[in-house]
Parts: structure tokens; C-alpha cells; sequence
């Protein structure tokens, strides 16, 4: 195989989205495309988690009804809170689960 920065599929263990901010979308159309925007990753196979340092409070449930619990939120928009735990939470989910 010729050098290429694609993986194969067999080599990787899980697909982590990243984000420092979560989703910008308007309210209605927002619950409809982050869906679509994890049709891909879920497709896979492999296991998808998606974590974010700031999410808005309007997209926090509709991503926890599409991902259950392999989605973390360390933080709110807007706001100076972070969510104690919540890294300790996704290291410890990763590990147990990959």
C-alpha cells in the first residue's frame, strides 16, 4: 500500500471528534443536522465518541439522544461553569469501553 495518512479499518479502536466549541446552528435546524453530522462516524462500526470543552445548552440533549452517554461536555457556552467530573468521566468511559 502506498504511504497515506487512511487507516485501516482494522487498525483503529475508536474515532474521538474533538471540538473547543460545540455546534453552531440555529435551534430547528440544528436538532436535524447534528444527526446527519454523525451519520458517518456511526456508521463505521467503530466506536464514536464526541467530546467538546464548551457546548451550547440547546444541542446538549439532542447530541446525549444520538449518542447516549459517549458524548461529554466539559463546559456550557456562555457561561464560566465546567462540568466537575466530566474528564474523568470520558477517560474512564474510553478505557472500559475500547
Amino acid at each position: 500500500m502506498p504511504h497515506s495518512n487512511i487507516y485501516q479499518k482494522s487498525d483503529v479502536k475508536a474515532i474521538i471528534e474533538v471540538k473547543k466549541h460545540g455546534f453552531f446552528y440555529k435551534k430547528v435546524e440544528g436538532t436535524v443536522r447534528i444527526g446527519k453530522d454523525f451519520e458517518t462516524p456511526l456508521n463505521t462500526g467503530i466506536p464514536f465518541y464526541y467530546i467538546t470543552i464548551k457546548e451550547s445548552p440547546k444541542f446538549t440533549g439532542v447530541t446525549r439522544s444520538i449518542l447516549g452517554e459517549r458524548c461529554f461536555f466539559l463546559g456550557t457556552s456562555h457561561k464560566r461553569d465546567w462540568n466537575t467530573g466530566e474528564w474523568k468521566r470520558f477517560v474512564e468511559y474510553i478505557k472500559n469501553t475500547i
